[in-house]
């Protein structure tokens, strides 16, 4: 890399980059084989291309000219700042090179989809669940490069890229780390600082006062460039907007940023979702948030707020990396404790009533643990038999038979009738039949209805 450095720093003053059709087909370093023109910028060129050996999709930066000392630096510093930094917020940087012309290039982690000027310009202003979500992305990321010690300073929709992905929704991916800044001491032992101190470099509707007034950065810069894209994605149009850009540099210092609903009328935002855009875009840096993770945890406490919006909306969108929760605001608590009242007294109306069918079933029945003795019953109640029971039934010593007259047949005495029910008119006071010897068990489910007999 030191070497690539170097070459890049003593290219000849006035050498640029081939034309972009004619680099079509050609392969780079032995490595890259350029396939397709994907953007160009005013610092670089892209390209899709494919790694000839690993057969990987990738996109190539081509310096678009080196006439410049400063650009050769700063088209460095993007690549080596970008190599340095890992999250899958941020766009990934592989490889490094020099083409046979003495153009610097280097190749880095496809993306398949738009950024989100395009998107804005397509169709307009964003639902606040979907602009909530973009935001919250981008403040990860950042975050992951503050800790670092970097600072990107060029935070735009143009920079922020949204990647769909199959199983739905969207990535978004923070690019272009091109004018970034290195705060931290030990990093900047390795990486160019291309910009002078004094210096105004970035994009004049997203910059923060202090930047544009060629003044030190820190990560709060980036917060603010985060408030006004925020801002332009719930209102379609940035806070201060001018043909002219001193203008837009003098709006920046002097002014304060219209309310939303000023800037577009009839739009409605929250004024708590306001309070959080107004607070990034503070003139005073230390009235902003400290850090990207603070910004971050104030659009978290939004997520009822969003989703209460996601509910009203007609035209449902992709909301990108949306955290979805069960527990919306107030909301999910009560619905989980109702649902638990719910079940415990549809649990006690089963047991209730379960105990009502066994009391009128069987509460009255006797107990089928030993063999059954005469039955007492009332004048006026049949005695009651559980259905499953096995009843033994004492039988009689057979009456003796009586003899009528001489040489007639000896007969039993006649039978009586039996009636379905047992009528005691007093209490029995005759001591019980001793069982016999002789016994016998019935089943319920075989003996026959019972009742008078004809």
């Amino acid at each position: 890399m030191d070497d690539a450095a170097e070459h890049c720093r003593t290219l000849p003053l006035g050498s640029v980059a081939p034309n972009s059709g004619a680099m079509l087909g050609r392969t780079l370093g032995g490595r890259y084989r350029i396939e397709a023109l994907i953007g160009e910028g005013a610092m670089g060129t892209v390209y899709r291309s494919e790694h000839v050996v690993l057969r990987k999709v990738v996109a190539v930066k081509l310096l678009a000219a080196a006439a410049d000392i400063g650009i050769r630096e700063r088209f460095l510093q993007e690549a080596r700042v970008s190599a340095t930094l890992k999250h899958p917020g941020i766009a990934e940087v592989y490889d490094f090179g020099i083409t046979d012309d003495g153009i610097p290039y280097y190749a880095m982690e496809y993306l398949e989809g738009t950024d989100l000027q395009h998107r804005l310009a397509a169709s307009g202003p964003l639902p606040a669940p979907e602009a909530i979500a973009i935001a919250r992305e981008v403040a990860i990321a950042l975050a992951a490069a503050h800790a670092a010690g970097v600072v990107h300073r060029d935070l735009k929709p143009a920079n922020i890229f949204l990647v769909p992905q199959a199983q739905g929704g969207e990535v978004v991916k923070v690019v272009d780390f091109g004018i970034s800044k290195v705060a931290d001491s030990s990093a900047a032992a390795s990486v160019s600082q291309p910009t002078m101190a004094g210096l105004v470099s970035g994009t004049p509707a997203y910059m923060s006062p202090e930047q544009t007034a060629g003044r030190a950065v820190d990560s709060r810069a980036d917060i603010y460039a985060l408030g006004v894209v925020l801002y332009e994605m719930l209102c379609g149009r940035p806070p201060f907007e001018s043909a002219e850009v001193v203008r837009v540099l003098n709006a920046q210092l002097c002014e304060s940023p219209p309310p939303l609903a000023k800037k577009c009328p009839g739009l409605v935002v929250a004024a708590p979702l306001e309070k959080i855009v107004m607070r990034a875009l503070a003139k005073d840096r230390e009235k902003r948030f400290a850090s990207m993770s603070e910004l971050d945890a104030a659009l978290v406490a939004l997520d009822p707020l969003a989703a209460s919006s996601a509910a009203a909306s007609n035209t449902p969108r992709s909301c990108v990396g949306m955290k979805v929760s069960d527990d919306v605001g107030p909301v999910g608590p009560f619905l989980r404790h109702l649902n638990i009242f719910i079940a415990v007294s549809v649990l006690a109306l089963l047991l209730v009533v379960g105990a009502v069918i066994w009391l009128t079933t069987y509460a009255q029945a006797p107990a089928a643990t030993s063999p059954i003795a005469t039955p007492q019953a009332t004048a006026d109640e049949p005695q009651r038999i559980p259905v499953s029971a096995t009843i033994t039934v004492a039988m009689p010593e057979p009456a003796p038979m009586r003899v009528v007259d001489a040489g007639q047949p000896a007969t039993s005495p006649p039978r009586q009738k039996k009636s379905n029910t047992s009528r005691v008119s007093a209490p029995v006071s005759a001591k019980p039949l001793q069982p016999a010897t002789t016994t016998s068990t019935y089943n319920l489910d075989d003996l026959k209805p019972y009742g008078q007999k004809p």
